[in-house]
This record gives C-alpha cells, structure tokens and sequence, in this order.
C-alpha cells in the first residue's frame, strides 16, 4: 500500500504530457511538463481518482509498468487499483509537489528524473488519524507513438515515508 501513496504524487507528475507532441515554437518538453504538473497537482490535492485514472488511461503505452525499489513490477491497471484503494483511506492530500530533476529527450524517448514529495492525511482500519508523509525519486520513461508522447516507466530510484513522523519500511 506504501507503494501506491508514493506513486500519487509521482503518478501525477508522470502523467503529464497529455500526449501531446513538441513541434518548433512550443515550450521544451522539460518547461511544458513543469506546468502541467501544477495543473496536476490540483487533481491530486482534490483527490480526483476518476480524473487522474483517465488521463492515466490516455497518456500511458498498453505496455506500461511500475516498478518499485524492489524491483517488483506492476502493471498500468494495477497501478490505477492501488491508488484508488489508498486514495479511499486518505482524508486530505496536504502537500504534493514534483520537480523535474533531469530530462535527457532523443527522438523518440524521453526519460526524466523526477521528484516527489507528498503530506497527506489518513485513516486505518480503526478510524485512527495519521499523516504520512514522503518523498520518492523516479525515473520515468516516455516514448513518442506517432506524433504523442506516452509514459511507458515508472522506475523508482529512492523512497522515504514517515507515518506519523516515524519511518516506515517501502514496498
């Protein structure tokens, strides 16, 4: 479950291009994404599932994977499961920010370094308040389909999570 609360925030930021393609005189890709995300942002902190789960749905490959940092890979629909499921448990999103760290683009790939961080409020089985909190470094891969670009990676590199200012184990 810890997987699918870092992944609100990274899920957000890796959705971002809305397949759209970059021609001469449109922002870089790196300056386009950033702004999206801001749009984005305010999906999660609404905690908006059906809206991020469908553009999910048109700004991934078929083919799409999660993996952890235990390199234990799940699929798109799988993805969308689990945070739904933890996005049922959370009562507020406090904070969710994202920063492009690093995009290297080539002509039919993108790949880039993103960071997460995320404050949000839950509930357990018991009714009991906590805030977790964390931070997650991903890289995510995009490969333009035609004249669109689709993420077809979540890879994650580092992850950090507090419940109620404690760590707590990832994956």
């Amino acid at each position: 479950m810890i997987v699918a609360i870092a992944m609100i925030s990274v899920l957000a930021a890796s959705l971002a291009t809305f397949g759209v393609a970059f021609a001469p005189g449109e922002p870089s890709p790196k300056a386009y994404l950033t702004g999206v995300y801001a749009k984005l942002n305010s999906l999660i902190l609404k905690r908006d599932v059906p809206a991020i789960q469908s553009l999910f749905r048109t700004t991934s490959t078929k083919d799409f994977r999660y993996v952890d940092l235990h390199k234990k890979s799940i699929t798109g629909p799988q993805l969308m499961a689990q945070m739904k499921a933890q996005m049922a448990m959370t009562t507020k999103v406090d904070r969710s920010t994202m920063k492009i760290a690093k995009v290297t683009v080539t002509d039919s790939k993108a790949v880039l370094l993103v960071d997460s961080a995320y404050s949000m409020s839950t509930i357990d089985a018991d009714q009991k308040s906590h805030t977790l909190t964390g931070t997650m470094r991903s890289e995510d891969t995009w490969v333009k389909q035609g004249k669109e670009w689709k993420l077809q990676r979540i890879q994650s590199v580092r992850e950090k999570a507090t419940m109620d200012g404690k760590p707590i184990p990832i994956g």
